[in-house]
């Protein structure tokens, strides 16, 4: 990601330290956890309970879940996903419910993520700073601006300049079929920035255009999520009654997705408000074809 990019980011993550106390309830719960294995009293567990009831108070203002999938995959990138928002309450509701562990591993497990903690809070407060002092802002959107994120793994493109490029103007199709259904503009998307670790490219859209992709996406995905519970329970079977043909299976995900994409392309082509029909059915041809390589690409 670039500077302004990891700038933005770090704001995030600063403000979601600081709205949910993560830091300081995690030290609470430690301190707790030390005074427990000291002297086991009803006061000290009390404490305990009281220390953890205040973590969770602060983890209900966690806006982690309401991160898009993109700015997700950074915090992934950066490696701190699993000690932020509703994966560091799990981690440590987990670490307490176990019945069968003591006072001191339990501390010891609370300590390796206040630990890390620390470190992050430190990091992006030390990052903000100099980025400031380099007058290197943080990429913000502006007012009525929408960015949708893209991600192509370096696998999918065999590592390649020519095949990043083709990917990059099979994007370009679907994005433009999409905004002109939208918005009746069909220019091209204007790419904010690019990251490079896999590479993920961040395009700016109307939010006209942002909301139907985000529409069409989400068709996609809960018409993949039934196929893949149908593999799943034939998978199932086949272990149970031995080996079964996969064709109807196949057969029949085809047959569903098709479906699925015919009735999505129905429900975006209405938001074609031009009175032009010849132009409206090529666009449901094309957006036929785009729809049909979002979800080769899903």
């Amino acid at each position: 990601m670039n500077a302004e990019r990891l700038h933005a980011l770090a704001l995030q993550i600063k403000n979601e330290l600081k709205r949910t106390k993560a830091v300081e309830n995690v030290e609470v719960i430690a301190a707790a956890l030390q005074r427990v294995m000291q002297q086991m009293t009803g006061q000290h567990q009390q404490q305990l309970a009281e220390a953890v009831t205040q973590f969770r108070n602060g983890m209900e203002k966690s806006e982690i879940a309401g991160w898009s999938p993109a700015w997700i995959e950074l915090v992934k990138e950066i490696g701190y996903h699993d000690i932020l928002g509703p994966e560091l309450r799990t981690r440590i509701e987990e670490i307490l419910s176990r019945n069968e562990i003591t006072p001191a591993i339990a501390k010891q497990e609370v300590d390796a993520i206040n630990g890390r903690l620390q470190t992050l809070r430190e990091s992006v407060n030390q990052l903000d700073t100099a980025l400031n002092n380099l007058r290197i802002g943080a990429e913000a959107l502006e007012s009525g601006q929408c960015e949708i994120g893209f991600l192509i793994p370096r696998p999918a493109v065999d590592n390649e300049l020519d095949e990043l490029g083709e990917e990059f103007e099979e994007l370009d199709k679907i994005l433009r079929t999409i905004s002109e259904v939208a918005t009746g503009d069909g220019g091209p998307a204007k790419v904010r920035t690019i990251s490079s670790t896999d590479f993920m490219v961040f395009v700016t859209q109307l939010p006209a255009a942002a909301a139907l992709l985000a529409l069409i996406v989400d068709k996609l995905v809960v018409g993949y999520k039934n196929i893949l519970e149908v593999r799943k329970l034939h998978g199932e079977l086949s272990e149970r009654m031995g080996k079964k043909s996969i064709k109807e299976v196949e057969n029949f995900a085809e047959t569903q997705m098709t479906k699925v994409i015919n009735a999505t392309v129905e429900e975006a082509i209405k938001r074609y408000r031009d009175k032009d029909s010849g132009r409206r059915n090529e666009l449901r041809t094309a957006l036929d074809v785009a729809l049909r390589k979002l979800a080769d690409r899903i």
